[in-house]
């Protein structure tokens, strides 16, 4: 969330200079290429990834040995899939998320001591799948 993206003809810049323009009082700063809506560079759900960026995230989960999700419920692709491709590398998971995912499992015994067990409030989830 470092970059702002127009919606209508694709320039990225950066997010303070959007922010910069807010706090000068502009209300909804348009693109300054082309004057479209400018939104966080993120991407949306319903919205295509850029060409490339999944290839890349799939490499980066190949050789990982620890993989983090964090607030995704794992069941929207085709980043949903990026789990099974680090665990299958044999990478741990650590899922941190307030919902059910696929890939829960109860915590390890070793992590059952009061002082790792997460309170009632948390939202945390313990998940390891096998390693194949």
């Amino acid at each position: 969330m470092f970059a702002v993206v127009c919606t209508c003809c694709g320039e990225r810049t950066d997010i303070a200079a959007a922010f910069g323009r807010v706090r000068a009082g502009e209300d909804d700063p348009p693109c300054a290429r082309c004057g479209g809506i400018l939104k966080s560079a993120t991407v949306m759900f319903g919205q295509a990834l850029d060409p490339g960026v999944f290839d890349r995230a799939a490499a980066a989960a190949t050789y990982c040995d620890l993989f983090l999700a964090i607030g995704s419920t794992l069941t929207v692709e085709p980043a949903a899939s990026l789990c099974a491709v680090a665990a299958e590398a044999g990478a741990s998971l650590v899922i941190i998320n307030r919902d059910p995912t696929p890939y829960d499992r109860p915590p390890p015994p070793s992590s059952a001591t009061p002082s790792a067990r997460p309170s009632p409030e948390s939202p945390t989830r313990y998940s390891r799948p096998a390693r194949h």
